[in-house]
């Protein structure tokens, strides 16, 4: 299995807001990622309101194996498929075939200070 890592977060969220994926979706889209509803809530409680850094420590607790789901590039797509993100799970599957297959980093590592 191919497993994602933290520093693959910054494609993922650019590839997601190119697709202007609504960010009030980050709570069905933590669901489908396998997130818990508890740590979802203590995102959401500890980011008040920031829907980019809520995103962002979902995405990290997920690939950091706080989900159920584990945290690969074929659950990262079909999570956004199924909220609707049909663009940006198109993308990303094309971007994580194209490192996969030449080892490339095309993105600098993204932290919370980039949002």
């Amino acid at each position: 299995l191919d497993l994602i890592k933290l520093d693959d977060l910054s494609v993922i969220i650019d590839k997601m807001k190119e697709d202007h994926i609504a960010r009030s979706q980050w709570r069905t889209f933590g669901h489908h990622l396998g997130i818990r509803p508890s740590t979802l809530h203590y995102t959401e409680t500890m980011n008040r309101g920031d829907e980019d850094r809520i995103l962002f420590y979902i995405l990290k607790d997920w690939i950091i194996g706080n989900g159920r789901r584990e945290p690969t590039w074929v659950n990262l797509v079909e999570a956004l498929d199924d909220i609707g993100a049909r663009r940006a799970a198109k993308e990303i599957q094309e971007q994580s075939t194209l490192r996969t297959a030449t080892s490339l980093e095309y993105y600098k590592p993204l932290t919370v200070s980039d949002l």
